[in-house]
């Protein structure tokens, strides 16, 4: 039965019904939902640090003092990747075509069909994955 505190990267601060963000570095905020044996206890938001080159680290740090237990995004480098399972913070992948917001994340965790990411669900840092490419024509317009 699902419980912990679960992270998931927002655009918006709309609780339940908040939009996800296509790669959670670049979020601008988390929805954080305390669940207790499948039932949600809480939801809160909190605001993402500004990213920067290298920044993710500081995410997992903030991960970890809010004590979430997982984080389920729909892009992701390896490297944050690494730093969440190191500091025992789980990380899940949800298509945010199939789960395009958080209502709809939690009700595929309680269903079990939100798994880990695999290599192949990774950003590569390479601009060309997930929302990268969009971001840099953003930041450079």
């Amino acid at each position: 039965m699902l419980t912990g505190k679960i992270a998931v990267p927002t655009q918006d601060a709309g609780g339940l019904a908040g939009q996800r963000s296509g790669h959670f570095g670049h979020c601008r905020f988390f929805t954080l939902i305390d669940i207790d044996k499948g039932d949600i206890i809480a939801v809160d938001t909190l605001t993402n640090k500004q990213h920067q080159p290298g920044g993710c680290a500081s995410i997992v740090q903030l991960m970890q003092e809010n004590n979430v237990s997982t984080v389920v995004a729909s892009g992701m480098g390896n490297g944050p990747y690494t730093k969440f399972n190191r500091s025992g913070i789980n990380v899940l992948y949800a298509d945010r075509k199939i789960y395009p917001d958080v209502q709809s994340v939690i009700e595929g965790l309680q269903k079990g069909s939100i798994l880990s990411f695999n290599q192949d669900q990774l950003c590569t840092g390479n601009g060309n994955c997930h929302e990268h490419g969009k971001i840099a024509s953003k930041l450079t317009s």
